[in-house]
């Protein structure tokens, strides 16, 4: 009895991503948005779309009596994504959305008399259907501000 038997050779072929996050152009855009808040940090998220829906959760602290913006910027994403606002965890049944949008570019300014100390912003990511091996990848830049008092 004879088998044949067929091996292929060297290493697995790797898939390809496409990047199309553009961080400094968003970071840059986005800090011009803060006046007159004064610039806190910037947050980068990087998503990889997959066939499955995503939810993504940050969490951000919030000092007492201080007045915050943030701004977002999905330019840096192929799938469109929408943002939703939280003060409460994902894994909390009694959260309540504070906000919600599907824009490429916004700004959010929570209500100081909520009297919240953390803000959860979920990122809800739809899945996407490859029909060859290239994922994409791309970035949310979120950019906090305070105000100076």
């Amino acid at each position: 009895m004879f088998t044949l038997l067929s091996i292929k050779g060297g290493k697995e072929e790797p898939s390809t991503t496409n990047d199309t996050c553009k961080r400094d152009e968003s970071v840059e855009k986005c800090k011009a948005d803060l006046n007159p808040y004064r610039y806190s940090g910037v947050k980068t998220t990087h998503i990889i779309s997959k066939p499955y829906d995503q939810v993504m959760e940050v969490a951000m602290p919030l000092y007492f009596d201080t007045e915050y913006r943030f701004v977002f910027n999905l330019d840096g994403l192929n799938p469109d994504i929408k943002v939703e606002v939280y003060d409460k965890t994902l894994k909390d049944d009694s959260r309540k959305k504070l906000y919600e949008s599907s824009a490429k570019h916004f700004q959010y300014e929570p209500n100081i008399e909520d009297g919240l100390n953390r803000l959860y912003i979920n990122y809800i990511v739809p899945p996407v259907e490859s029909k060859d091996e290239t994922s994409e990848k791309g970035c949310v830049i979120l950019t906090t501000g305070y105000r100076n008092v």
